[in-house]
């Protein structure tokens, strides 16, 4: 089991003045296999509180655990899906997705095999041989995507993977990504400020106040199934869940115990 465990996390920024705190008290629990959003305004501390699940950054109080083992570091139980793709340039993108398996020593054979099935996996087998530079933005990002997965984390991290993208390349993606969940059953915690990309994706969305983020309301999404993006959008628990989160996040500041 991979549940994620958030207990009184807090991360406060010393050697400024003043002192800045991005987040204060964050209390959550993610169950093993969910798909969970994180949406919040600009400046909610959504990144900091991705670097800390990722085991970047160490909270000032509080203890994440994931599996019930607390993060002290990066580990290989964890993938990490930036908005900025990061990929090689001198690196095919079958190279690119190799990249994880070469560093947990797996062997040549194998690690081609395993970065054949996962650019399978995001629609990319053609164009395995292809470096950056040749691939669109939005290949690149599902590049990115299956070199998080190549190595077989138990969760997946994405910090708003899918922000610099244009509309149409994005909804793609997010239909993509709610595939790719379904047929491997990660746990999946996905940031965003979009609240229609909140609605669609999430099982489960948590809203974070403005600076200091704390927890305001975790909104359990119950859409009935759908054959189609489109119907989910028209569908009338689609347009109540947004305004709830809307509603959240458009609430005046002494309501949510922001200064």
């Amino acid at each position: 089991m991979t549940d994620i465990v958030l207990d009184g996390v807090t991360r406060s920024f010393r050697g400024r003045d003043p002192e800045v705190t991005a987040l204060d008290g964050i209390d959550l629990h993610i169950a093993s296999g969910e798909l969970a959003v994180i949406v919040g305004p600009s400046g909610s501390g959504k990144s900091t509180l991705l670097d800390l699940l990722a085991g970047l950054d160490s909270p000032t109080r509080g203890q994440i655990r994931i599996g019930g083992q607390p993060v002290t570091g990066p580990g290989l139980n964890r993938g990490v899906v930036f908005q900025q793709y990061a990929l090689l340039p001198w690196r095919t993108a079958q190279a690119n997705v190799e990249l994880g398996l070469e560093a947990n020593s797996v062997p040549k054979a194998r690690r081609r095999e395993r970065a054949r099935e996962y650019l399978d996996l995001v629609g990319l087998s053609e164009f395995a041989g292809h470096y950056p530079h040749q691939l669109s933005g939005g290949m690149r990002q599902r590049v990115a995507i299956a070199r998080s997965l190549a190595f077989d984390p138990d969760v997946l991290l994405m910090d708003e993977p899918f922000g610099a993208l244009d509309a149409q390349t994005r909804e793609r993606l997010q239909e993509e990504l709610l595939g790719i969940w379904q047929r491997t059953g990660k746990t999946i915690v996905f940031i965003t400020h979009d609240i229609d990309e909140a609605v669609y994706l999430g099982r489960k969305v948590t809203v974070l106040t403005s600076r200091p983020g704390q927890v305001q309301d975790t909104v359990d999404i119950d859409i009935a199934e759908h054959t189609s993006r489109e119907d989910t959008l028209r569908r009338p628990e689609f347009a109540e869940h947004r305004h709830r989160i809307w509603s959240l996040l458009h609430a005046a500041p002494e309501v949510i115990g922001v200064g």
